[in-house]
């Protein structure tokens, strides 16, 4: 620190301060225009290297570049943005780029700054923010009539209804930017089409259709040398053998998935694997689930995705109750509630309301909850819901507790990717209780 004091002080003396500072930003907008050309190439893991070690001069060519030449500074985050998304920077991220934009005149830049933000929002932060950036994005390509900027946008769409749970968007969105990305003919957004595609597939219960589009992503990807992208495929493949129950198929996947994400800097990405493989072991049973799904609770502190961090403490939280460890996953689901409340909701919040009110024992809270999770379609809600009830009416009303048990036995016949009949836990102890 004394020597950059110093230094600072020499410069500021020679009067060439401005000179060096305009030098330093034009340097960084220029790294960052060749990490846009190469972070989805085999020169990906170069990009993170400069991203992170450059870290903090990056930001200060930022700031100095937002006051003296706006162009610079926007130049560089969005050089930069989707080494970030790799990186798995998150709202940090995606803060960089909306502080460069303010102000900026409308331009095919602003919007694919604004889409850059909103990707990078929606992985680990606040939905609303994410939303509010996808509208003027949307309004921006639309005006724009840009056919690139308006596939992007049926893109990040998708990724959002990922993030909030909505199947059935999902799938609309990622067959409507994957039919733009065809005619434009980039295999790259092709394959990241067919990726989102799948993730929307598996919600939907179609997993024929995710395992095809994971299938093909992975054929385009291969020869671009895109690790990031080539590994979430693989964990795809993951995903669909455990939506498929064959569990030693998935763990064995997801395990490589996860491995590969840490070896080579994903860090987020293996905590997104890490806490898959979790739930694959508590499915099958195995004791060491709670400490995988610890292991990957910690991982996503570690890279502050809060998103994931809240999908890891439920189901750890889901699990740990199944054991009677009632203050520990009080804390957690609890932890949970705030931070949704706080980031705009989610897939799994009203989820997680349905466990708080299991674990209370809370009747009228569990029917009301049911009711809302029947309006939203929202079966492993549903299930989970009805399971609770019947955990409550057991010793009470047995016919009542097992018509409960047969309605939820019932929907998971007809979405039987969604929740594993282990993974019930109140099913599981209900019909232990009444033989």
């Amino acid at each position: 620190d004394s020597v950059r004091i110093f230094a600072a002080a020499r410069l500021a003396q020679s009067g060439e301060a401005a000179s060096a500072q305009r030098a330093h930003a034009d340097w960084y907008a220029e790294r960052a225009a060749w990490c846009a050309l190469h972070v989805r190439s085999p020169e990906q893991p170069v990009c993170m290297r400069f991203a992170r070690d450059e870290r903090a001069d990056l930001d200060v060519a930022i700031a100095w570049a937002q006051s003296h030449q706006p162009a610079t500074s926007v130049a560089i985050v969005l050089g930069m943005a989707w080494t970030w998304v790799v990186l798995g920077d998150g709202t940090a991220g995606a803060s960089r780029i909306r502080q460069a934009l303010v102000g900026a005149a409308p331009s095919r830049e602003l919007a694919e700054g604004r889409l850059a933000a909103v990707w990078l929002e929606a992985s680990t932060g606040d939905l609303g923010l994410a939303l509010d950036a996808l509208r003027l994005a949307d309004d921006l390509a639309a005006e724009l009539d840009d056919a690139l900027l308006v596939a992007d946008v049926h893109w990040n769409r998708a990724f959002v209804a990922i993030q909030q749970g909505d199947a059935a968007r999902a799938c609309d969105e990622s067959a409507a930017a994957l039919e733009r990305y065809r005619r434009l003919g980039s295999d790259w957004s092709i394959a990241s089409g067919l990726l989102l595609a799948a993730y929307g597939a598996l919600m939907a219960g179609d997993v024929a259709a995710a395992r095809a589009h994971a299938a093909e992503a992975v054929v385009l990807l291969g020869p671009l040398g895109d690790g990031w992208g080539m590994i979430h495929g693989q964990g795809i493949v993951g995903q669909v053998a455990l939506a498929e129950n064959r569990l030693d198929e998935a763990a064995r996947a997801l395990e490589v998935a996860a491995d590969a994400s840490s070896s080579l800097g994903f860090d987020g990405q293996a905590a997104l694997h890490r806490a898959s493989l979790a739930r694959c072991l508590a499915r099958a049973g195995d004791p060491a689930a709670g400490a995988a799904f610890e292991r990957a609770l910690h991982d996503a502190a570690a890279v502050a995705d809060g998103r994931l961090k809240a999908t890891i403490r439920l189901q750890l939280a889901r699990l740990l109750r199944s054991k009677g460890e009632a203050r520990r996953v009080a804390g957690l689901l609890h932890d949970n509630e705030r931070w949704y409340a706080a980031s705009g909701g989610g897939d799994l919040a009203l989820l997680n309301q349905v466990e708080i009110a299991a674990l209370e024992r809370n009747r009228g809270g569990l029917e009301s909850l049911l009711a809302s999770a029947r309006e939203a379609h929202d079966i492993e809600c549903v299930v989970s819901a009805l399971d609770a009830l019947a955990r409550l009416v057991a010793d009470s009303d047995p016919s009542r507790a097992r018509e409960l048990l047969t309605e939820g036995d019932e929907l998971i016949g007809t979405a039987p990717y969604l929740i594993h009949h282990t993974e019930r836990y109140d099913a599981v102890a209900v019909r232990a209780a009444l033989g």
